[in-house]
């Protein structure tokens, strides 16, 4: 009988530890866990504060921190999806645009920055070979 209520007891304990364990839910991958993402970049090749030359490669360099995805969105209409775009530039002179940036961690969270240019006329008829002239 006494060997009966030591195992009992053991079991008993036994279960009570599982069952705790068993309750304890594991956080869901990504909730909470991803830092804050931080959107930034910066253009190498302004003139002036927020002048670029039309028809100049922009520098992009993307300064964002914890994010696994980028949108850019270059006001013209032109969007690209990578890190950091190579062939960026405006046609005609003139304009004024917002570059917006859009990063994500990797729960969704989502950052944006953004940045005013204005597009400089370079001296060359790249407005007439812009338009089919």
């Amino acid at each position: 009988m006494k060997n009966s209520i030591v195992l009992a007891i053991i079991v008993a304990a036994l279960f009570s530890s599982c069952k705790k364990a068993d309750n304890t839910e594991a956080a869901p991958l990504n909730s909470g866990n991803a830092a804050k993402p931080s959107a930034e970049f910066k253009i190498d090749n302004l003139i002036d504060g927020n002048l670029v030359t039309e028809g100049k490669n922009l520098k992009l360099e993307n300064l964002s921190k914890n994010a696994v995805s980028y949108s850019w969105d270059f006001g013209n209409g032109v969007l690209k999806t990578i890190k950091t775009p190579g062939n960026a530039y405006y046609l005609p002179c003139g304009g004024t645009y917002t570059i917006t940036l859009t990063a994500k961690n990797n729960a969704g969270e989502e950052s944006v920055f953004t940045k005013e240019v204005t597009v400089r006329c370079s001296g060359k008829n790249t407005h007439n070979q812009y338009l089919g002239y």
